[in-house]
């Protein structure tokens, strides 16, 4: 069982650091778009375990792969978009600022002060194409309380890249492990493409 975890590990390591190359995008807050946010859809941000587990059983969902005490023992966010009983969208989102590391090209930078960073982003599957993602990538962007908000999704996720796009998020590029060039660099890249 241990090789075979082992194995495992490895696998993964190669393709986060041969293989995997994710696409960034930022975003000015007071750059995003206000208009067509919905009114019928309820925005939640989660700050602690209870609440979390509370948002969960209200919604009948569950967060797989992720320990969410721990995540928000780091000082991280769970967010979702809802339309009356019904998810529509939920992610991540840390302001904090500490050292982020991208598992999928395992590259590390520090989190700027006037910067958030979203990321494991999941859209219902039966609500799809519906704009929760849309919607969620703009509210988060207002409320997070910083002035960037930074996402990356991979560059074989052409629907992710698009909806992040259409949400008004800039490309930055596409980066690996040896290309990453820090979110500090990105928040810099984005003040000079004004």
């Amino acid at each position: 069982m241990i090789l075979k975890e082992k194995i495992k590990d490895s696998i993964s390591l190669y393709l986060c650091r041969y293989k995997n190359i994710q696409n960034f995008f930022a975003l000015k807050k007071d750059d995003v778009n206000v208009e067509n946010i919905s009114e019928n859809r309820s925005f939640f941000i989660v700050r602690n375990i209870d609440d979390f587990n509370e948002i969960c059983k209200k919604f009948s969902f569950t967060v797989p792969d992720a320990n969410a005490e721990e995540r928000f023992n780091m000082g991280d966010c769970f967010c979702l978009i809802a339309e009356g009983d019904v998810w529509g969208c939920w992610g991540w989102f840390t302001t904090a600022s500490r050292d982020f590391y991208v598992l999928e090209i395992d590259a590390s930078s520090k989190i700027p002060e006037n910067a958030a960073v979203l990321y494991h982003y999941f859209a219902n599957p039966e609500q799809r194409r519906k704009g929760f993602y849309y919607d969620l990538l703009r509210l988060v962007a207002l409320k997070n309380g910083k002035e960037y908000s930074i996402i990356y999704a991979y560059d074989t996720n052409p629907a992710s890249k698009n909806a992040i796009k259409k949400a008004g998020y800039r490309d930055f590029g596409e980066m690996s492990h040896k290309t990453f060039c820090g979110f500090s660099e990105i928040i810099k890249k984005y003040g000079n493409t004004v």
